[in-house]
């Protein structure tokens, strides 16, 4: 029998009461004010650090898409801009850096009080990939107050000097082998080395971390020198650490040290081929841009680059551990159809929690995410599968005005409902759909005059200023 109820009428603060998911609400959180936001009225206000802390999302990362012309950059520079004004006046510090391929940053990040690092070829400027500052030290952590042991625990429960020096140095042998196979297997256009090469790469950065008498950071870490060395004359004791003959360790070596040299001579010269530039200020700074643009039109170049920076500023963001730190990686779709380094972003978002680390990725189109590489090899282990856990990691999506082909694909991946997704070929610019953990926002974005001097990224076309 069907049931009948007479029709009523309220206002949309009832309904919305009634059938929550007809209408939606405000966040209710703090934050800088970024727009307006259709579906709930009035002002959207937006902060990540702060959406987390209050429960709202699960993985502290965003994502930004949208086809050009269409204010992802300026969505980005804003919120950038206007966080940066509220945590400076209360709160816990932020450090932010922004990896830049366009050059398009560094009018902010001048206005903002940042170290701006111009990266080129045959520069005077370098970043070490390899110098990755532990977080504590060995005698920092000894003292440190232990956790109270029971009555009658022994002291051989807890770790002695030494045990914590070793796994200090496995910690550190661990980073400087992930950052050094992305950059091999990049050069050598695999989307992963194979089990023996990975082996072999772990065992070259422990060799090099303990054979030099202490935890080298800062301009005391290996370099990639160090490792063209020791991989062009092996030893009996770096083959007896890999359960192998030094015959045997002499042929595997040689691809790995082929695309070392490479890097060295070429792709890296005068970037990252040496220990980082003395005197950098970013230590004194709020935060930095590495300008990359110099490096545009190679875009191999740029990958690599884009590696070797990424290793170093995990060094500078597990150095500050009193700050919650942002990164930043605008025009990702340069880097992200490579499944070695999509596999190299997922390693630091999923970690970045523990260090207070916060990402934001801005890119043309979700299927920038889900490239494949080499006709499938990038699956697994590849591309696919770390592409997909970067957006599994992502509890922010921003969908600006998206192309028509795209628009499937959203529909098809990213959960939207066919009404979102219709959407999104007919959104103005500056106008983007909000997806925040279960939450859905639509929001008109304001830029403010004085915002678009570092905002605009079309000056060149317009011949505005």
């Amino acid at each position: 029998m069907p049931l009948t109820l007479p029709w009523d009428i309220a206002t949309t603060a009832h309904l919305c009461a009634l059938h929550p998911f007809s209408i939606e609400t405000t966040l209710g959180q703090p934050g800088p004010l970024l727009g307006t936001d259709r579906l709930a009225g009035g002002g959207f206000h937006f902060d990540l650090v702060t959406a987390y802390e209050h429960g709202l999302i699960q993985g502290p990362n965003m994502v930004i898409s949208g086809a050009g012309a269409h204010g992802k950059s300026a969505l980005a520079k804003t919120y950038l801009h206007r966080t940066t004004a509220l945590t400076t006046q209360a709160g816990r510090p932020r450090w932010t850096a922004v990896l830049d391929p366009k050059g398009e940053w560094t009018t902010l990040g001048h206005h903002l009080g940042y170290a701006v690092l111009p990266l080129q070829p045959g520069g005077t400027l370098r970043v070490n990939p390899l110098d990755t500052t532990p977080t504590t030290s060995p005698s920092e952590r000894h003292s440190r107050s232990p956790t109270p042991r029971a009555v009658g625990a022994h002291a051989a429960d807890s770790p002695t000097e030494p045990e914590r020096v070793d796994d200090l140095v496995a910690g550190l042998a661990a980073q400087r082998a992930a950052v050094l196979e992305t950059l091999l297997a990049v050069a050598l256009d695999r989307p992963t080395l194979d089990p023996s090469q990975h082996r072999l790469l772990l065992e070259t950065a422990r060799h090099l971390t303990t054979h030099t008498h202490a935890i080298p950071a800062g301009p005391d870490a290996p370099t990639l020198h160090h490792v063209r060395h020791l991989l062009a004359q092996p030893d009996h004791t770096l083959a007896a650490g890999l359960d192998t003959t030094l015959d045997e360790l002499l042929d595997r070596r040689r691809p790995l040290l082929d695309a070392t040299v490479t890097l060295l001579d070429h792709d890296l010269r005068g970037i990252a081929d040496g220990p980082t530039t003395p005197g950098l200020d970013w230590r004194t700074k709020p935060g930095l841009i590495l300008d990359l643009s110099a490096l545009l039109t190679s875009p191999r170049a740029l990958k690599l680059v884009l590696t070797a920076a990424t290793g170093w500023l995990a060094a500078v963001m597990h150095s500050q551990p009193a700050t919650h730190k942002l990164t930043i990686v605008d025009e990702a779709w340069i880097a992200l159809d490579d499944p070695a380094i999509a596999r190299h972003l997922h390693n630091q978002w999923r970690l970045g929690r523990q260090f207070g680390q916060v990402n934001i990725l801005i890119t043309h189109a979700i299927a920038d995410l889900n490239t494949n590489h080499n006709g499938g090899a990038g699956a697994g282990r590849g591309g696919v599968g770390s592409a997909e856990g970067l957006l599994n990691t992502t509890s922010v999506r921003v969908f600006l005005h998206q192309n028509p082909e795209h628009v499937a694909r959203l529909l098809a991946d990213m959960g939207l409902t066919t009404r979102q997704a219709a959407l999104l070929d007919h959104l103005p610019p500056f106008t983007a759909l909000w997806q925040i953990g279960p939450h859905t926002a639509l929001v008109d974005h304001t830029i403010a005059p004085d915002e678009w001097t570092f905002a605009d990224t079309d000056t060149a076309m317009t011949g505005k200023r």
